[in-house]
């Protein structure tokens, strides 16, 4: 009986740990859509263009004339995203997003999220 019960206590401890790296996998691509626009607007309420950068931990928005950094996203402990390290994309005023070169998006920027060995594919906005 003692050993049943710990049997299904360990099963539910299984299904728990799954349960909340899936939320937690969910809430982080939220907040990296939430992040990606926010750089546009931020372009356009400063007037001035700003980089999405990715330095392999965190995505950061940074201004393009300095590199200072205006705000991070972390990943999440054990997450990973299938972007190459360096400016991913561009805002200018008045909130337009391109390459980090300055030419116009071919289309959109897909990845493709690692987390609690799951792999999510998600496009951005």
């Amino acid at each position: 009986m003692l050993g049943l019960l710990g049997l299904l206590l360990s099963i539910g401890a299984l299904s728990t740990s799954r349960l909340l790296r899936s939320e937690e996998r969910s809430s982080f691509l939220t907040a990296l859509q939430t992040f990606i626009w926010q750089g546009a607007t931020e372009a356009a309420s400063r007037g001035e263009a700003l980089l999405l950068d990715y330095d392999g931990s965190r995505l950061r928005l940074l201004r393009e004339s300095n590199k200072a950094l205006l705000r991070a996203l972390p990943l999440p402990q054990g997450a990973s995203l299938s972007l190459n390290q360096g400016p991913i994309l561009r805002y200018s005023p008045p909130g337009k997003v391109e390459n980090p070169d300055g030419s116009p998006l071919n289309g959109p920027l897909t990845f493709t999220l690692s987390l609690g060995g799951k792999t999510t594919g998600t496009p951005s906005p």
